[in-house]
């Protein structure tokens, strides 16, 4: 359960998607625990109950990297590195460089 990873949890700080309301984010440790938990969920853009966190994100060097949207089924990654491509392209992923 990633509940059990949870560090604090704050008012969203992404701006992107412009006026938001009442959006809260919950910051949870990166370790070999949480990649555990999240490789149990079979897909991110399916929330079957409370113990799944929606619209998950992963931060790089304290920056938004990954993102999902997951009512909207869309995720995308900033910054994308050379590896990142890499490794979207062997595991068949796909995906459009905008």
């Amino acid at each position: 359960m990633l509940l059990n990873l949870f560090l604090k949890k704050k008012d969203w700080p992404v701006d992107f998607l412009g006026q938001l309301r009442h959006q809260i984010m919950i910051i949870c440790r990166c370790c070999k625990e949480s990649r555990k938990e999240l490789l149990k969920i079979p897909n991110l853009f399916i929330t079957s109950d409370d113990d799944v966190p929606e619209d998950i994100c992963f931060y790089r060097n304290d920056k938004l990297w990954f993102a999902t949207v997951t009512h909207e089924k869309l995720s995308f990654m900033q910054n994308p590195t050379k590896q990142d491509l890499a490794f979207l392209k062997e595991h068949k992923i796909a995906f459009n460089n905008i």
